[in-house]
């Protein structure tokens, strides 16, 4: 899930400028593409929460708009990740087992313990 309120996101001033800046608004098509494109989410999002969105594009609530995007938007990339994140720690598992280790090989030379001579005292090695 998300760390932060979507309210209090520091995304929400960047996404307002990309989508919403005075150049963008400046071109008289802006509004009606904006308009469009939230209509196009009508079933996602619901007909009343995109009638919502569309007035408060036509009110230049741009913030409350970016708002209402990314409660949609966060919600389906947390169920998205949600279905992979089983998925991955799956796909990670068996990469795991199956990368090579690094390091070298060592002989490590073992005594038996008690009785035979060879056990103590060194030998020779």
């Amino acid at each position: 899930g998300r760390c932060l309120p979507v309210s209090v996101c520091p995304c929400l001033p960047v996404l307002v400028e990309d989508y919403a800046s005075e150049e963008h608004r400046a071109d008289a098509n802006w509004l009606p593409v904006m308009r469009d494109s939230v209509g196009k989410l009508h079933k996602r999002l619901g007909g009343e929460r995109a009638s919502d969105l569309q007035a408060r594009l036509d009110g230049g609530d741009y913030t409350a708009v970016a708002e209402g995007l990314l409660e949609y938007y966060d919600g389906l990339y947390d169920r998205h990740l949600g279905n992979k994140r089983v998925e991955k720690h799956a796909v990670v598992a068996q990469e795991e087992a199956e990368k090579p280790r690094g390091g070298k090989m060592v002989e490590v030379l073992a005594h038996g313990v008690g009785g035979g001579a060879e056990g103590v005292g060194g030998g020779s090695n």
